[in-house]
């Protein structure tokens, strides 16, 4: 199984669904979707490299928190993030990577995200790994 997200509609907010064949690929596929909603980065390469860690009691709050980070860190250091590698995923703990570069030099294509919430979220296993993420616009 091939990784992938598509934007979901949502009457007020915006939205991902996304599927990944392991959990840490479906973290990974999730912040490219939730940044992919904002910016193009066709033609772009990725300049700086970031650590970041996140904890949860539950895989939901996990991934929230994770995408909470992740956007924090974007809006603090006016960085777009396009590229994620998780390192260490735990029940209750991730560490990852996060590459991106200055938000001057990508084109915003989308509304910007003011928060990743709770409503609709979802994160099943069947066959593959799957989410369901609304972001606040």
């Amino acid at each position: 199984m091939n990784r992938s997200h598509t934007q979901i509609q949502h009457t007020a907010d915006a939205g991902i669904s996304a599927v990944a064949p392991t959990l840490e690929d479906l973290f990974e596929e999730c912040a490219l979707g939730m940044f992919g909603l904002m910016y193009d980065f066709e033609g772009t390469t990725a300049e700086v490299t970031l650590q970041v860690t996140a904890d949860g009691a539950t895989r939901e709050e996990l991934l929230v928190n994770w995408l909470s980070e992740l956007l924090y860190i974007s809006e603090r250091d006016d960085l777009a993030f396009c590229e994620f590698e998780m390192i260490n995923l735990s029940d209750d703990r991730l560490e990852g990577t996060a590459r991106g570069l200055p938000m001057v030099e990508v084109e915003l294509k989308g509304t910007p995200i003011k928060a990743v919430t709770y409503h609709q979220l979802r994160i099943s296993h069947d066959r593959d790994w799957e989410a369901t993420v609304i972001f606040d616009v």
